[in-house]
C-alpha cells in the first residue's frame, strides 16, 4: 500500500471512530424519558455539545488528510482536533461531576477523554510544511500557473465555441493545445517556468481581450473585420510567445529536445487547423 492509499484508510477509519463515539452519548437520550422539562434542555445541550465537537475532530482529520498530501502547506490557523478533543473532555467532566463529590475526579475523567480522544485521533499539524524547500515551493507554483493556463483557455475556448463559426473554434483550440503543452513542459522544469510566468499570464490576458472584442462585434457589421482581426492577432500573439518561450528557455540535453518537439507538433496541429 502507497502511502495515499494508507492515508485513505486512516482518514475512512477515523471517521467510523467518530460515529462509534456519537453512540457513546446513548444514555443521553435516557433522559428524555424522565419526563422532566429539564432534564431534556439539558440532555439536548450535552448533545449538541458533543455533535459540534466530534465536528471540529472531524473538520481536523479533514485538513490533516491535506496537509498530509500537500507538498506545501501551512498549519491549520484553528487546531480543531485539540478544540474537539477539550470539549469531549468538558462534556466527560459535566457527566462525571454527577457521580463523584469531589471536582478533582471529575476533572481526571475529562482529562482522560481529553487525552484518549487525542491518541485515537492525533494532534494537529504543528507547523508549516514544506515552505522552507524553495524547489518545492517552485514546484507548487508551477502546477498553479499552469491550472491558471487552462482555466483561462478553456474560459476563452468556451466564449469562442458559442460564436458557432467552425473555423474560429478550429483556431481557437489549436492555440488552447499549443499554450497548453508548453506550459506543461516549462512546468517540468519550475526554474525555466518563473521568468516566463508574466509574458503568460500577459499573453493570456490580450487573448481573452480579443476573444471578449470578438462577441462584441459579432452581432454588428464589423463583424467580418473582428474575425479576421482576431484570427491575425491569435497568430502573432501566440508566435511572439513561442519565440519568447524559446530564447528564455534554459533546458538542456533531452529537456531541450522534448520542449523542441512540443512546439514543433503545436505548430504542425495549428497549421493543420488553419
Amino acid at each position: 500500500m502507497n502511502h495515499h492509499t494508507i492515508r485513505a484508510v486512516r482518514a475512512e477509519g477515523a471517521q467510523h471512530g467518530l460515529s462509534l463515539l456519537f453512540l457513546a452519548a446513548c444514555p443521553l437520550f435516557l433522559w428524555y424519558l424522565s419526563g422532566s422539562v429539564q432534564s431534556m434542555f439539558e440532555a439536548s445541550m450535552l448533545l449538541a455539545l458533543l455533535a459540534f465537537a466530534l465536528w471540529l475532530v472531524a473538520e481536523g482529520c479533514r485538513h490533516q488528510a491535506a496537509y498530509d498530501v500537500a507538498e506545501v502547506a501551512l498549519r491549520p490557523r484553528l487546531p480543531r482536533k485539540l478544540m474537539g478533543a477539550t470539549l469531549i473532555g468538558l462534556l466527560a467532566m459535566i457527566l462525571a461531576g454527577a457521580h463523584f463529590a469531589q471536582i478533582l475526579h471529575a476533572a481526571a475523567c475529562g482529562a482522560m477523554a481529553t487525552g484518549l480522544c487525542l491518541v485515537a485521533f492525533g494532534i494537529d499539524p504543528l507547523r508549516n510544511k514544506g515552505t522552507d524547500d524553495p524547489a518545492c515551493i517552485l514546484r507548487q507554483r508551477a502546477l498553479a500557473l499552469t491550472d491558471t493556463v487552462e482555466t483561462r483557455l478553456n474560459d476563452m475556448v468556451l466564449r469562442i465555441d458559442g460564436l458557432e463559426d467552425a473555423e474560429l473554434s478550429r483556431r481557437t483550440h489549436a492555440v488552447r493545445c499549443a499554450v497548453t503543452r508548453m506550459a506543461r513542459a516549462l512546468a517540468r522544469n519550475p526554474e525555466a517556468l518563473r521568468p516566463l510566468s508574466r509574458p503568460l499570464l500577459r499573453f493570456l490576458d490580450l487573448a481573452l481581450k480579443e476573444a471578449d472584442r470578438l462577441q462584441d462585434c459579432w452581432g454588428t457589421d464589423d463583424r467580418a473585420f473582428a474575425r479576421r482581426r482576431y484570427i491575425a492577432k491569435l497568430a502573432v500573439m501566440t508566435e511572439m510567445f513561442e519565440t519568447r518561450v524559446r530564447r528564455h528557455s534554459k533546458q538542456a540535453g533531452r529537456d531541450g529536445y522534448e520542449l523542441e518537439a512540443d512546439l514543433l507538433l503545436d505548430r504542425m496541429v495549428r497549421e493543420t487547423a488553419a
